[in-house]
Formats: structure tokens, sequence, C-alpha cells
């Protein structure tokens, strides 16, 4: 039949079939030699068809052949998979009652099978007139889908892509009464139908995914991982750890400048005037107009915002998906979720080329961006801040995208190679010195040369120098690389600072509806050269909230006499197919949302077609340049990183997906129990199928990681977290009433199943319902009954960033969540250290919960004092893992139906990577990366780091870091350190919370004293010298006599205690 539809396309060709090599004779009985001759003779038939381009672009040869757009993208191995024409199902919401069989009802596709997902797209062309087409063979056309010409005409529309996950499942049959050979695809978000052109054809289709799903590739996304994560761990993953905005915003700034594709950024808040390097010289490092650079030379920039709900937060996101829509049309943005208004989108990250991925708990806004000495004052400085001229100020892509390459469907998947730029770095700062050093008649024929050159003559020589200093260490010699994790590198008294992005573009490039609308934030940089936090990001949250697009510019506080609150957080940057994970679970959710606004605007709309031009997005390996380069242009050093195991952990469910809450299990449940019989890797119990069977979709891996870990904690647990909120549901008692013995408890053998959290269920009425406390409680009375040390570590902010003065009726927020962490922690049947007393007399020598609090002196002498607000999300076991990410510890991060999370796990590749170590005097094994970020962390908080440490030198043998379970350095320096600093800040500047505080009415009059830095300057001026560090005591008796509920009819009163925990 191709071979008559070739003929009969070729009516008014008189010349087309002397082009066609001869078919061969029909079959017959031939010698093996002339076998060989008809194979020849067949190869060289289509490869005449092929070589002429009318022919080569129609159906039946892109049938035949099984091409199309994205055959030869992401391939695995360089491997072409399963591709055909079907005929899809139309939705069943239009759909629901018919039962007819006849072809108006099917919808054509092209269905492509690919590594761990399949797209289907529907083609678009001109048919094959009838008149061009041989009478005898228009009906059998007409019956084997017409003939469409490809040329200038056609165009594919990607439909959707369907992914396979955890509930992935596929089957095929025929339909009795209409003898359709079907193929049923099943995956999390729904299920897809396609009819085959024929039976042969389904028995291709199940053989080849038959033998596919147990294919690496595909079954990393199928099979059951570890903590029932939609992915496995990645060995190899190169990773690097940032403590603090500045080093993470900087690193984020060099990546997208970098970026060759696509950028992926998903935010709780985002705010697009935020600076992401400073000190500030001109808007070349703004998020907006980083973003609106690399969209005008052709990445795709995709964003997905949190749809807040304006009554509990005012981000002003439908403001920030204007604005960033209207720098360019490469740049999309979507808000989610459209309806659910008590949970959010928690998740932080930001993906290069889905070959990078940064994430952890800094949002890109305003009040983010910090550094480890924190400061609190940024007055205005009278003289702006010197600006060097440099000969390789900004250097643009080697070469121009062509208009068509920026047109290519969804860009996701295509490895463009044409734009090929990195970040300066060290190497600019070297050759900024060779010049200086050069006499200046020289240096002025160099410039020169290099002007009349262009721009291809600096990136050659940009290039040459980033080959020849690409492996050279940047940081100080005096900088200690134990610390490096907390290092950026924008040093303001560098002489040999140069502020470079090779990925801007100038403003006089600029079209000019979008200089009027930046011509508006153009006094942001202009203030940059006078202070470091720029209008709004100088903020106290206590006082006052940032919002976006609301005047930048404008101070919210006055500066000259309120401080600034820090913000401590940390955050990482992996590279390799932990990151390829990572994008998917965003690809995931916006493949979702774009289905989502398409089905709901009506049919043949314009709003319809409107949706359809947002790009759908596919999954990808890890790309060049990065492949090659790692992470080595984004880092201040290269000893900042190293190779870890990593895995994704998430928290998610039906309305985070998009899953439609009535969907069903069905088929999937019996499939997965024989993939898994012929996986040979995990038994049945293993995989434990009725875990979620209430809600497909549902994971909370991250849950399963915190309990998982702890309980195989051997020696320490180091947390960080905005808050604390967890209960212990059980009891020792209730333990041995459900048969449990009192030592499997402890030791976590109450469950054979990996997918368990390990501890006894709980029938417990309690309000919350993670039972990480309860964890650490199991984990703390094994040690106190083997009589060894054990030690946990717990860092929180002293209040919560909430609008507001505690003791009075704008404090409510303040106070409940204060409510919460006290009953978590400090009182009542579900805390910590009540249920500890009642077995350890001093659980104190076990737990230490503590906070951080700095002070800084004004440009006219005052000093003022300032909580420091730990936002980090993070905890570390025994210096070996360590988990990160956006997650903090309460329901609404862990219990997986709630707030959307991302999180990961770190550990060693093997144990080869690990070192030898001592704790208390026991002989370990440790993970020399964990332990640095570990003693970065300690070193900030108790003044050793060189940026940290003030006038006064205390003598702190950095040794003792290595041991946090030695008795000296947990009571005599970590807790000795912050009762000391906690006394010494109340002293002097009465500060609030502090011990002794009970009530309320304590509170106001603390408020109305005169603290010592006012009363006794001098005296003042001593006691500050005795400050060590941030270290100060989180104060279990602060507000004990009140009991923080809502007061009686007021609005927060009315909100569900389940918004709180």
């Amino acid at each position: 039949m191709l071979q008559r539809a070739l003929i009969s396309l070729s009516g008014k060709r008189k010349d087309s079939r002397r082009k066609i090599s001869p078919f061969p004779p029909m079959l017959e009985f031939v010698s093996e030699q002339k076998l060989c001759d008809r194979r020849v003779m067949l190869e060289k038939y289509i490869q005449s068809i092929v070589d002429i381009q009318e022919y080569r672009d129609t159906d039946l040869v892109l049938r035949f052949l099984e091409v199309s757009p994205l055959s030869f993208v992401n391939c695995s191995k360089g491997l072409k998979l399963k591709e055909d024409c079907v005929h899809k199902l139309p939705s069943y919401n239009y759909f629901n009652k018919c039962y007819c069989t006849s072809t108006l009802c099917l919808q054509k596709r092209w269905l492509i099978l690919k590594d761990s997902y399949f797209v289907y797209m529907k083609q678009r062309g001109d048919k094959v007139k009838a008149k061009d087409i041989d009478k005898s063979e228009k009906g059998r056309l007409r019956l084997a889908f017409s003939l469409e010409l490809s040329g200038k005409n056609r165009s594919w529309r990607l439909c959707n892509i369907f992914l396979m996950d955890q509930n992935f499942a596929f089957k095929t049959r025929t339909v009795e009464q209409s003898g359709q050979c079907q193929l049923k695809l099943y995956n999390s978000l729904g299920e897809l139908v396609v009819i085959c052109q024929s039976e042969s054809r389904m028995n291709d289709w199940n053989n080849i995914l038959s033998s596919h799903i147990y294919q690496d590739g595909t079954r990393d996304f199928i099979q059951y991982n570890r903590f029932g994560s939609f992915a496995p761990p990645r060995s190899d993953t190169q990773i690097c750890m940032f403590i603090d905005g500045a080093c993470y915003m900087e690193a984020v700034a060099k990546a997208i400048a970098q970026a060759q594709n696509e950028i992926f950024i998903t935010d709780w808040c985002m705010h697009p005037a935020v600076f992401l390097r400073r000190p500030v010289r001109d808007n070349t490092w703004r998020l907006d107009m980083l973003l609106h650079a690399k969209a005008k030379q052709g990445v795709k920039i995709y964003i997905m915002l949190y749809k807040e709900s304006e009554f509990a937060v005012k981000f002003r996101s439908i403001k920030v998906k204007r604005w960033l829509r209207s720098l360019h049309s490469n740049i999309h943005v979507y808000r989610s979720p459209r309806s659910t208004r008590l949970w959010s989108h928690h998740e932080k990250m930001v993906a290069i080329d889905q070959s990078v991925v940064f994430l952890g708990g800094i949002d890109l806004c305003f009040g983010r961006w910090d550094t480890n000495d924190h400061r609190l004052q940024d007055v205005h400085k009278v003289a702006k801040v010197q600006e060097i001229n440099t000969e390789l100020r900004r250097i643009r892509s080697l070469r121009k995208r062509s208009r068509n390459a920026s047109r290519t469907l969804g860009r996701t998947s295509f490895d463009f190679g044409d734009i090929e730029m990195h970040d300066i770095g060290s190497d600019s700062e070297q050759m900024s010195s060779n010049c200086d050093n050069t006499p200046k008649s020289r240096r002025r024929k160099l410039t020169d040369a290099i002007h009349r050159a262009g721009d291809a003559m600096r990136s050659l020589m940009y290039q040459m120098a980033l080959d020849r200093k690409e492996s050279q260490q940047v940081l100080d010699d005096q900088v200690n690389p134990a610390y490096c994790e907390s290092e950026w590198g924008n040093y303001e008294n560098d002489s040999n600072f140069i502020y470079d992005n090779p990925g801007y573009v100038d403003d006089v490039t600029t079209d000019v509806v979008i200089r009027k609308k930046l011509a508006a934030l153009e006094n942001l940089s202009q203030a940059g050269k006078r202070c470091t936090w720029v209008g709004q990001d100088y903020v106290n949250w206590s006082l006052v909230e940032p919002l976006a697009k609301e005047h930048p510019a404008v101070d919210l506080v006055d500066r000259t006499c309120v401080p600034r609150m820090p913000w401590h957080d940390v955050g990482c940057v992996i590279e390799g197919t932990a990151a390829c994970d990572i994008s998917r679970h965003f690809i995931q959710r916006w493949n979702q949302i774009r289905a989502r606004k398409i089905k709901s605007a009506p049919r043949g709309s314009a709003k319809r077609i409107i949706q359809r031009l947002v790009p759908g997005l596919l999954p990808s390996h890890p790309c060049s340049p990065w492949t090659e380069t790692k992470l080595s242009t984004v880092l201040v050093d290269p000893r900042q990183s190293t190779t870890c195991t990593v895995q994704a952990l998430r928290s998610v469910a039906n309305w985070s997906l998009g899953i439609q809450s009535a969907h069903k299990k069905g088929f999937r449940e019996s499939f997965r129990q024989i993939f898994h019989q012929n996986l040979h890797t995990v038994t049945i119990k293993d995989v434990n199928l009725d875990e979620n069977k209430h809600q497909i979709g549902l994971e909370k891996s991250v849950l399963s990681a915190y309990l998982n870990t702890i309980q195989e904690a051997e020696h320490f647990i180091y947390i960080e977290n905005q808050y604390f909120v967890s209960y212990i549901l059980g009891s020792l008692e209730e333990y041995e009433e459900a048969g449990f013995s009192i030592e499997d408890v402890l030791e976590g053998k109450c469950s054979d199943k990996p997918t368990s959290d390990h501890l006894p269920p709980s029938h417990s009425s309690g309000l919350v319902k993670n039972r990480i406390c309860e964890a650490i409680y199991l984990r703390i009375l094994r040690a106190y009954n083997e009589g060894r040390s054990f030690r946990v570590y717990i860092m929180l902010p002293s209040l919560t960033a909430f609008k507001g003065e505690v003791g009075t009726s704008s404090g409510t927020y303040i106070h409940i969540i204060l409510k919460y962490i006290r009953q978590s922690l400090f009182v009542g049947e579900y805390a910590l250290i009540p249920r500890l007393k009642q077995v350890i007399p001093n659980p104190e020598d076990y737990v230490s919960i503590c906070s951080l609090r700095t002070y800084d002196e004004w440009p006219d002498g005052s000093i003022k004092s300032e909580l420091i607000y730990v936002h980090s999300k993070v905890m570390i076991i025994d210096d070996k893992k360590m988990i990160l990410g956006s997650a903090n510890i309460n329901d609404r991060s862990m219990l997986g139906f709630r707030d959307s999370e991302l999180d990961i796990i770190i550990e060693s590749n093997s144990d080869s990577d690990l070192i030898d170590g001592k704790f208390n005097g026991v002989n370990v094994k440790i993970h020399p990366f964990v332990q640095r970020f570990r003693r970065s962390l300690m070193a900030e908080f108790l003044g050793m780091l060189p940026k940290v440490s003030r006038e006064s030198k205390h003598s702190i043998h950095h040794d003792l870091l290595d041991d946090p379970v030695a008795d000296e350095f947990f009571h005599n320096l970590w807790n000795g350190t912050a009762v000391s600093n906690g006394e010494l800040f109340g002293k002097i500047f009465n500060c609030i919370p502090a011990a002794g505080l009970l009530t309320f009415r304590q509170c106001v009059e603390r408020r109305n004293e005169i603290p010592l830095i006012r009363s006794d300057r001098e005296k003042a001026l001593e006691l500050l010298k005795e400050i060590k560090g941030y270290l100060v005591p989180f104060y279990a008796d602060f507000l004990a006599n009140e009991s923080l509920e809502c007061p009686v009819g007021s609005i927060e009163r009315m909100i569900p205690e389940v918004i709180w925990t």
C-alpha cells in the first residue's frame, strides 16, 4: 500500500518515479545469496523514498518508519523506542454515556514511548486533495488514514505527557462488540486508553512494554523505592551546601546566567526585584532582569508560584505573575493551587537545564539574602560604592539562537548547544589583575583591539582564560576550607573585584515597552550602591512584611533606628541524575496544571488556544556543559563540593499533584504484585501496597526518612527547623498492652515493612499526628537504658516571624505557634521533656534546645539587638547522614496531604568514603562532607568563624567541634555558651523572650525598663565583649503562666486548629 500511495501521490511529477529505486519483486523461492540481494534492493528503495522530501514527510512513510520530531530526543543509550499512530478515547467528561464504536468519537494521536514516560501528539497539516489521488486508491487511503503533506504546513501539537510512576500499569484487550484493540495505560494521575490499528500492533506494544518496564531508566520510577519515595537513591551525585542566603543566591545567579535550554523555578514566595549578587553595581543581577536577559537569548523559563490565601498571607503573587510574563514571551508562569485554601505549595527549587538543581529553605524573595555575620544595620552610605571598570564587563552569547530554534516544541527535551557561556568567576578577576599590571600604552592597544574585534574576540579570550584557570582555587588563603560552605564570592574590599554576568544583555537592546517598565525600578540599583539591603529587602518581620511589586525601592522601616531581622537558612545544589528526579517532580506538577487549564477552557474558545500555547515539559537527562563542568562554574571554590548518594523526597497528595479526588487504584494493585514478583528485588509484603490505599498519589517520604534516620542514629541528632510541632502519641504502657516488648519498641522493631515508620500503632486522639518527637523520645530512652551518651540538638527561632508584639493583641499568631511548640517540647502529656522526666532524672543531659540572637552598632553609636530567625530545615545524624529541604517539622509539611514539600537525604556512596572519628571516646565512621557542614553551622553559632568573631577573641579550640557528643562540648561549650549569652543579652538589652518572663504583664514591664546599654553604656560595652557568637537558650518557661489561646470572638479563633499544626 505504501508503494501504491506514493505512486498516486506523484501524479503531477513525471520524473518522480525515476528517482525511486526499483521495488523488489514479489516473494519467491530464492537462494540465500539472492535474499541478500533483495535486502539491498529493499534498502535502496526505502532510501530513495526518504531522499525525496515530498514523500519523506507523508503520513504513511512516517508511520512506516515510526519517526516524529521527538523520535531521537532523550533516547536511552541512543536507542529509539516504540511509537505509532493510534486513536485515543476522548475524555469521559464529555462522552460519559457514549457507547458508540464510530471513529467520530475517537481522536487521532501519535503515541511515543520514551525511557520513563509516554508522549502523545497531534499532527496538523494540509490533506492531499482528492484530485491528486488516483480514483482507484481513494477508498483505500480513506480507510488507512488520509495522507498529509509536511513541508512548511505541517505542525505537531504536544497534547500531553504520561509519566510512569509507582502506580503505573498497562494492559491490552480486544473489545468483543467493536473489535477494538485497546491499550490501557495507568499512572497516579489517571488512565490513557488508545486503540491500535490492528491486533498485531497491540501485541507489539504489549511485548515491548513487558520488557521495557524492567530496564534501569524505567524501573527506577515504577519499583518501590526506599521511604516510599518516587525516585531511588542516586550515587555519585555532585553536591555543595550553602549556609545563609548570600552564597546560595550567588550560586543561583551564576547558574541562571549559564542556562542553555530551560529554567524551572518554584517558590512559596517570590519577589522579582531581589538582587541575587551583592554589593549592587547595576541591575545586572536583579532576578527579573536576569530572567529577562536569558529569555531574550531563547532560554525557556517556567515558574510555579504559590497562589496564596489573601486572608493569611499577602504575597501579591498575581502581580508577580503579570510582571514576569510581561517581560518576555519565553517566561511562563503558573499559580497553584486553584481551589485549596488551607494548604500551600511550600517547595523552594531552581532547576537549570534539568542538570543542576538548587533546593532548601530559601525563597528568592526579600529578606532572605544574608551573610554569616548577620548584620542588623544597613544605613545608607554617604558616598557611593566605587565602581571598578573592566574590559570584560559583559559577555554575550557567542552566537544568537535562530528564530525557529526558540519555537521548538517544549524546548525541554532538546540538547541544544548553541549557547556557550560560563560564569567568569576567578578567571575574570585574574584577567582584570593582569590588565592592571600591564603598561598603560599596551593596555590601551589591547583594549582597542578587543573592542574592534567585538563580542567574538572577547568571548574567545574569556574562554581561553576559563580553560586555563578552571581548577584554580579562588578562596582567600586566610579562609579555612573547613568552613567554606558559608563563603560567598563578592568581597566588597577585593581590589580585583569584577562584577560580570556573561548571560546578561545590555538594557539598550531591550524593547521600548520593557524599557519603560524597567525604568520605574532603576532607582533600585542606585540605592544598591549605597546599601546592601535595598528598599523592602531591609525588613523586620515582627513590624512589617514586604509586598511584591509594591514600591520595592521604598524602605518599610526607618533603617536609621530600626534593626532588620537577620535570616539564617541553608540550601544546597546538586548535579546529576538526582537533579533530573527533582526536575521530574516539577514537570509532573507543571503538566498537570497545564492540562487542567486547557480542559477547563471551553472547547474552541480563544482561552483554550491561549492555554495550549504554554509548552508542555518533557523529562530529560543531564546535558552539556553541566556533565563536563559539574558545579565548578557556579561555586566560589571547588573544595566546596563532593560526591554523595542523594535521594529525592517529597510530601505530595492528590491536591498538590492535581489528581482527581475520586480516582481509584483498581487494576494497578494486581499489576504491581506481578511486577514485583518478576523484579526479584523486594517481596510483596515489603511493598506494602495497602499502606496508602485510601488516597492514590499520597507520598510522605520526607516523614518516613525522618523517622527511619532518627531511629538509626547511634550518637547524636542535630536539627535546625523553623517549627517543631510534633507529639508523643504513645506510651510505654500502651506499647506493652498492644503486645510489643519495650526492647523491640526502643530498637524500632515494631514493623517488618520498610514503608512503615517502625513505631507501634497508637490510638491517641492528639491533634498533631506526625511522630517525629516520639521517635526522638524512644531513641533517647534506648540510649538511657544502654547507659550510652546520646545528644539531641534542636535549633529554633526564639519567636515566629509574624507581624505583631508578644503580650499584645497584635501578637496572636506568635502566641499560637509558641503554644504548639511548648506542647511539643516542654508542657503537657505529649511533650518531650516531661515524658523524659518520667524515666530520666536529667533530660538536659540528652537534649539541648537553643535559638540565635545578635547585636550591632549604628553609625551614630547606638547599639541594638535582635533575634536571628532560624528558617533552615535540616537534620544531621552521626555526621553520616543529612536531610535537607523545605519541610518543617509539623503536620503541614510531614503528612503529605497538606503542604507540598521537597527534600533530599544525603549519605556516603559507600563505606570507603567514610573516615575514622571519635565520639565521646568511641571509634566511629563519619562522612567528612557531612561533618564539615555540621562544624560550619556550630562554628558560626559559637562565634568561631573569622567573620563572626568580634573584637574579643575567645580561646575556643576548633578541634572541640569534631566531637559533639563529648561532655566538654555539649555541657561546657554549647550549653554553657548559650546560657552565658542569654544572660548577657538580657542584662544589656532587656530582650524578649528571656528567662523569668512568665506572663504578658511581665513582658510589658520589661519593655518599659531602661536597658543597660542606655543607662550605663560603659558597663554594657564591657559585657558585650563577653558575648560569644549568637547562641542563646530557647526559654522553656517563657509565658508559662499564659494559656496562649486565641481570644474569644477573634478571627483567629474561627480558623481551624490544623492550620497551625
